[in-house]
């Protein structure tokens, strides 16, 4: 379990470890994971056997335009793969769903395409970490909604440190996100293990107008004492 210490010294940001899937890699990750496959793809159709890869094409594209390819490729991989019955909800050794992986990018797509074939907003990893969670971590507010619009609690805890997606959204300075979580009934008045609030995790990073808005919330919320 990491200690305070660790997670202060780390960016609140860092669910994987700082791996920095890229969004279709990402997405390749979640087709793996659904199908019982391992390891990470890069989004792109395997070449039939016996054939040799297709040279790349020059000029090559823009670095945005192969992610956006990429995505697209993997997002449709994806969509293949639980057509053919691949489990929405299936895991890593670590607990982390094709959800979360999709979240922590901010993949809307793919959260979309993954929530209609029933993967559940509120499965836990290892750490008693949920999708609206990952999502959290990041400036993804519209993904953050579309959890908390398929029954995410947005009040969920962690197990490791007692920490809520509003709490990760502070600790970021996701100031869209920390809107959008309270708009959605996240509870500013909620502790961590260590006492600590949403409003202290944004003090602490520096994150002035954020803890303005969570102490303005608070204040007006007529069942925080």
């Amino acid at each position: 379990m990491p200690t305070r210490d660790v997670w202060t010294k780390q960016r609140y940001r860092d669910p994987f470890g700082g791996h920095g899937y890229r969004r279709a890699r990402c997405i390749a990750f979640a087709v793996a994971l659904a199908t019982g496959l391992s390891g990470c793809g890069d989004g792109s159709e395997p070449e039939p056997a016996g054939r040799a890869p297709e040279p790349p094409a020059s000029p090559a594209p823009p670095p945005q335009d192969r992610e956006s390819a990429g995505s697209q490729a993997a997002l449709a991989a994806l969509r293949r793969a639980l057509d053919g019955g691949a489990d929405p909800n299936a895991a890593d050794p670590e607990g982390r769903t094709p959800l979360m992986l999709a979240a922590f990018e901010g993949h809307e797509e793919a959260v979309r395409l993954l929530l209609d074939y029933a993967a559940e907003p509120d499965v836990r990893d290892a750490s008693g970490r949920t999708a609206l969670m990952y999502a959290s971590s990041g400036p993804f507010p519209a993904t953050v909604t579309l959890l908390l619009e398929a029954g995410a609690d947005a009040n969920a805890a962690d197990d490791a440190e007692g920490w809520t997606a509003l709490m990760f959204a502070a600790g970021e300075g996701n100031a869209s996100v920390v809107r959008t979580l309270l708009d959605h009934g996240a509870d500013p008045s909620l502790a961590d293990g260590d006492g600590d609030l949403a409003a202290d995790h944004a003090e602490r990073k520096g994150h002035s107008a954020v803890v303005g808005m969570l102490r303005s919330a608070a204040a007006s919320d007529p069942e925080v004492p």
